[in-house]
């Protein structure tokens, strides 16, 4: 939950901010919706694997994480990394937003 609650915030801040460095881009939105979407599925999907996947599985195996069962351990585990994987293509499209999607403009600095 820790790298949702930061991440979302750090996407947030800088799409607050991206209006004053520059032009978004016909695609930037879409690409945003994109990545917002994909940032919210995934924490969800992190967050309900852990409650909900893991009461499912020790059902099917008890104890499964305290006393490794293996196939099931890895399981539960690869349904995480589905959803952080999720996570990280939504890192990719926030770049793709910020370094491709935005036309910056060169701003006067009086000093």
């Amino acid at each position: 939950m820790l790298l949702g609650w930061i991440g979302l915030t750090i996407f947030g801040l800088v799409y607050r901010a991206l209006p004053d460095w520059g032009t978004p881009g016909p695609g930037a939105v879409k690409l945003a919706m994109a990545h917002l979407w994909l940032s919210i599925v995934s924490v969800l999907g992190v967050f309900a694997n852990g409650i909900f996947g893991y009461r499912y599985l020790d059902q099917i195996s008890p104890s499964f994480y305290y006393k490794p069962d293996e196939g099931t351990l890895r399981l539960w585990l690869s349904i995480d990394g589905g959803f952080l994987t999720l996570f990280a293509v939504g890192c990719v499209l926030f770049l793709l937003v910020v370094f491709g999607g935005v036309k910056y403009e060169a701003q006067d600095v009086g000093v």
